[in-house]
């Protein structure tokens, strides 16, 4: 593509061939799942944004929540996620999931040390 030329773009009429006035884009859940978010498909961000807190649940009772350590060995449980479950869509919905509980864990640790008011506590509003 040159400069000065723009991308070709697909209309199809609202309400058939006989609408003729009325344009739209084609819009199909292909098509917005094939989008991305800072690098990072849609359909893997809403994967992992429901199993979070699946995750967060059952780690919680072993490893704790909102804690400098917990958040490290979340951290860490996301690294080597990619060593056993490989990096298909499972292993990086599983890496993002883990991944940004553990770096929210090290947020909420830090802060309940400088005094934030937010270390170790769920959902304190």
């Amino acid at each position: 593509m040159g400069l000065g030329r723009t991308a070709h773009k697909t209309f199809t009429p609202i309400g058939g061939r006989g609408s003729a006035r009325r344009w739209s884009r084609e819009v199909s859940p292909v098509k917005i799942f094939g989008m991305k978010a800072g690098g990072i498909p849609l359909d893997e961000l809403l994967m992992a944004g429901a199993a979070k807190p699946f995750m967060e649940g059952f780690l919680a009772p072993y490893v704790g929540n909102g804690t400098l350590f917990s958040g490290a060995v979340k951290l860490a449980g996301a690294m080597a996620i990619g060593q056993f479950v490989g990096q298909n869509k499972i292993g990086k919905v599983a890496q993002l999931a883990l991944g940004v509980d553990g770096a929210e864990d090290l947020v909420r640790g830090v802060l309940g040390m400088v005094g934030g008011g937010m270390g170790g506590q769920q959902n304190s509003w």
